[in-house]
């Protein structure tokens, strides 16, 4: 498909969405277009292996699980 027909069918899909979808629409295109930061690789975490005391890794858990599991959709 020609880049400018692309361009045109997205443009007109994009026109039928609700106001709602096209926020999460012009969210998504813009995180496509935006470097996502590199992460660890196991091999980096292996010497991390067993550096927690079983209450310190329960207590981590609950941490992350309180705090870490919702979303900030003005982040970014």
């Amino acid at each position: 498909m020609p880049k400018t027909a692309m361009r045109e069918q997205i443009v007109k899909d994009f026109d039928r969405l609700s106001p709602e979808l096209q926020e999460r629409a012009r969210d998504l295109v813009h995180g496509l277009g935006s470097p996502r930061p590199k992460g660890a690789t196991v091999d980096d975490l292996h010497p991390l292996v067993g550096i927690l005391d079983e209450d310190s890794a329960r207590e981590m858990m609950e941490a992350i699980e309180a705090d870490c599991e919702r979303v900030d959709r003005d982040a970014g």
